[in-house]
């Protein structure tokens, strides 16, 4: 029987697939538009370009995390107890290997504000009227999704795994599209 600590990465994701409802979803194929300095700073001046280079970054890292859910929905205590285990279970290897995806995964809360945050803070550095609404109005589309205006409930209280990924999805192609816009 192999030792839990020599586990490899993959033999590791399939005993925390099988075992513990955690699910590594494929990432979708789609081409992240590169936003050059030069069109970057036509679009908000010089002395902004910086600033708005940092929002540009954290909208493509978003867009190359990956996306890692777990069954456990709303209830954190659950999701809590499970990791407990998986580190008690499987050591170092596992902790380091959580670790690494805790703090990169596009279903975490924080990842998905950082695109709301990128979104408003591009918005409002940009000098184009017509591009400055696009971006509020993504700025307010994303917002809603997290917040679950409309009726819909919050970001944070969904329990649906496939609910989840789909907002995933929908915050990736917006991200495409305004970087899109911006590289033209």
């Amino acid at each position: 029987m192999k030792r839990y600590e020599s586990l490899s990465p993959d033999e590791l994701k399939s005993i925390l697939e099988s075992e513990y409802r955690i699910h590594f979803f494929s990432k979708r194929t789609f081409s992240i538009p590169i936003v050059t300095a030069e069109k970057l700073k036509e679009k908000v001046g010089p002395r902004r370009e910086n600033t708005t280079l940092y929002w540009v970054q954290v909208l493509h890292e978003f867009l190359l995390m990956p996306a890692i859910g777990d069954g456990f929905g709303a209830n954190h205590s659950q999701r809590i107890a499970c990791y407990k285990d998986i580190k008690n279970r499987f050591g170092k290897s596992a902790r380091d290997f959580l670790n690494q995806y805790a703090s990169n995964n596009q279903f975490r809360l924080n990842k998905l504000s950082n695109v709301l945050y990128a979104f408003n803070s591009i918005s409002d550095r940009l000098l184009n009227p017509e591009l400055q609404n696009y971006f509020q109005t993504s700025t307010f589309e994303v917002y809603g999704m997290l917040t679950g205006a409309g009726g819909k409930k919050e970001y944070v209280d969904i329990d649906s795994i496939q609910e989840k990924l789909q907002i995933i999805h929908t915050f990736e192609d917006k991200t495409v599209e305004a970087l899109g816009k911006l590289s033209r």
